[in-house]
């Protein structure tokens, strides 16, 4: 298998973990009000949260890999594919962990977003 392949797979795992995490962590904080009197404390509330902090961290990651991904294939060809397989994770494992919902007219979109990544993939140098 191409390494390269396995590096974007990876990031973009990271990536969408890196969504859902933040999202948990957005739950446990409850609704925040940000102003210029209370920026320093919801800053700082926001920085004691694991799950954000850990979210940061795994964008971090994801950002890593993806500087050695461009670095060898061509842009046009993997952003498409990471930002596409990104989304479709995410919408996915949202309805799964926070019972989001997920409409027909959702379903058919990643259903065409999976057959524009087949398309965009297809006898390309992975």
């Amino acid at each position: 298998m191409n390494s390269t392949f396995l590096f974007l797979a990876v990031s973009i795992l990271f990536a969408s973990s890196a969504q859902l995490l933040v999202k948990k962590g957005a739950l446990l904080l409850g609704k925040l009000e940000f102003s210029l009197e209370n920026i320093f404390g919801v800053i700082l509330h926001i920085l004691k949260n694991f799950y954000i902090m850990s979210g940061l961290f795994c964008l971090g990651l994801s950002f890593l890999l993806w500087i050695f991904i461009v670095s060898k294939k061509q842009l046009n060809i993997v952003y498409p594919i990471s930002s596409s397989l990104t989304i479709v994770l995410v919408v996915i494992f949202s309805w799964f962990l926070f019972s989001e919902n997920l409409s027909l007219w959702q379903i058919s979109g990643i259903l065409l977003v999976i057959l524009g990544i087949f398309l965009l993939s297809f006898k390309t140098a992975f």
